[in-house]
């Protein structure tokens, strides 16, 4: 049966390999809060020094208040986005109701148009009957 062996390396990867020497597995590593509580808890064991917990504890405590803040940020992302999503939604709404009211009132104004479009034939009759009546008006008073 083949031996599996796991080493930590320099870089923060984790290596395995079996007996045989031509298979080697390399993993990425766990997060670094994971890796910082790993070490945290072997030097608890007695295995490293006060300072180095305390050290270790510290970035655990950095790491979680960035977290935070980004969780913060990326809140404030979203609200932000959702303001601008509404405000154009708002625009394009007022925009809409601005465009059927002036189709609204073109419309309006075809139809008074319609209405007068007969103008210049009635005032071409009117200009006849003028015409007309002056010269039975003038004939009269002869």
């Amino acid at each position: 049966m083949p031996i599996v062996a796991l080493q930590l390396s320099n870089d923060g990867t984790y290596a395995s390999s079996l007996s045989s020497p031509r298979l080697t597995l390399l993993t990425s590593p766990p997060p670094s809060q994971e890796i910082l509580r790993a070490e945290i808890e072997s030097v608890r064991s007695g295995t490293d020094s006060t300072d180095r917990v305390k050290s270790l504890e510290s970035q655990i405590t950095d790491l979680e208040s960035e977290c935070a803040r980004l969780s913060q940020a990326l809140d404030l992302q979203k609200s932000t986005a959702l303001e601008a999503e509404q405000l154009a939604k708002r625009k394009a709404d007022e925009a809409s109701k601005e465009i059927a009211g002036q189709a609204a009132e073109i419309e309006g104004l075809r139809q008074k148009l319609r209405k007068y479009a007969d103008y210049d034939e009635v005032k071409r009759e009117l200009e006849i009957m003028k015409v007309g009546f002056g010269s039975f008006a003038f004939s009269l008073s002869c």
